[in-house]
């Protein structure tokens, strides 16, 4: 069985890549999977987080944590099972994060974009006279 490939490990590599026979593993390492997994994720969190934060302004925040759990599909789950459980530890992390990064970005957005209509429309009123 070849040596488990390690980030730090640059022993007989060219460019930090190892010249050990890997044909044999069809595993993947963690790395890869979590890489794969910020790939995969596709979605509209960041634009439904935004809505609600526009919507909830802080309240909003709520949604990354509570409401967004992270898990791919069904099929994004199938298509990996036939490789290592440390690619699919790192898939499904990579999965989770970038989802809910997703989240809370718009969620940000949303939120500063709510204050600042906020803002803006008190301070037409005030200014207006009424």
């Amino acid at each position: 069985m070849p040596k488990k490939k390690e980030w730090y490990d640059v022993k007989e590599s060219v460019f930090g890549e190892n010249q050990v026979d890997t044909t044999l593993q069809d595993s993947g390492t963690y790395s890869e999977g979590r890489i794969d997994g910020t790939k995969a994720c596709k979605g509209n969190e960041m634009l439904v987080g935004a809505a609600v934060g526009v919507l909830l302004s802080a309240f909003g925040y709520a949604y990354p944590f509570v409401f967004v759990s992270g898990e791919p599909p069904y099929e994004i789950k199938n298509s990996i099972d036939n490789k290592g459980e440390d690619y699919k530890k790192g898939f499904l992390k990579g999965y989770r994060r970038k989802k809910k990064t997703n989240a809370l970005m718009g969620t940000t957005g949303g939120c500063i974009a709510g204050y600042l209509g906020y803002c803006i429309f008190v301070m037409t009123i005030f200014n207006s006279g009424y």
